[in-house]
C-alpha cells in the first residue's frame, strides 16, 4: 500500500513538473469578458476557457432597518489599505509580486488598469500601495503597463493580455509559502477580525 501511495505521489509530481504554457486577453468596462487558452503536455492538451460576459446586476433598493444590518461596501478594500501601513506585509507583498514574474516566465503582458474606489482619501491611499508596484512591472522586459487612478468616483476599467509560461509545482510552492508565511496569517487573522 505504501509503495502504491508513493507511485501516485510521484507520478503527480512529474505531472506537475511538466510547463503549462497559457495565453489571456481580460477586457472590463461595464461588463467583463475574455478567453484563457491553455497548453499542456507539450502541446497534447490544448484547451480554452472563455470568460462570459456579466453585466452588473442593478442594487434593489432597501429599507433602512436592512442596510443598517448590512456591511459597508468595500470591507475587505478598506482592510487591505489598513494592512499597507504595515512595512512587513508591504514587503512580503512585493517579494511575492517579484517572485511570481520570475516563476511565470512572460513572453509579453499588456496591461492597462484604470482604477478608483468611492472616496478619493482611500483611492490616494490605495495608489501609494499601487503606485510602486507599476513602476516595477513597467521595468520588466517585454511588459506594457499602464495603471491610473481615478479619483472621481469608483471605476474599474481593465484591458490586460499576455503570454506566459509556468511551472504548476513552483507556483504551488510559490503560493503555499506566501499564504502560509507568520506576515500573511497574522495579516489573514485581522482582516477576519476586522470583517466581524
Amino acid at each position: 500500500m505504501i509503495w502504491l501511495v508513493a507511485i501516485v505521489l510521484l507520478c503527480l509530481l512529474a505531472l506537475l513538473a511538466i510547463p503549462l504554457e497559457f495565453r489571456f486577453s481580460v477586457q472590463r468596462d461595464q461588463v467583463t469578458h475574455g478567453e484563457l487558452k491553455f497548453c499542456w503536455l507539450f502541446g497534447l492538451v490544448r484547451f480554452a476557457a472563455p470568460i462570459k460576459s456579466c453585466r452588473e446586476r442593478p442594487v434593489a433598493r432597501e429599507t433602512s432597518s436592512k442596510k443598517s444590518d448590512k456591511k459597508p461596501r468595500g470591507n475587505g478594500v478598506r482592510s487591505m489599505l489598513q494592512l499597507s501601513g504595515n512595512a512587513r506585509w508591504r514587503q512580503r507583498i512585493f517579494r511575492f509580486a517579484k517572485d511570481l514574474l520570475q516563476t511565470l516566465h512572460l513572453s509579453e503582458l499588456s496591461l492597462n488598469l484604470r482604477l478608483g474606489l468611492d472616496d478619493p482619501a482611500e483611492t490616494g491611499r490605495l495608489w501609494a500601495f499601487l503606485g510602486p508596484v507599476a513602476v516595477y512591472l513597467s521595468s520588466i522586459r517585454r511588459a506594457r503597463i499602464r495603471v491610473l487612478p481615478v479619483f472621481s468616483g469608483e471605476s474599474l476599467q481593465l484591458d490586460a493580455h499576455g503570454q506566459a509560461k509556468l511551472v504548476p509545482i513552483q507556483l504551488l510552492y510559490l503560493v503555499l509559502a506566501f499564504i502560509l508565511s507568520p506576515v500573511m496569517l497574522r495579516s489573514f487573522w485581522r482582516m477576519h477580525s476586522a470583517g466581524r
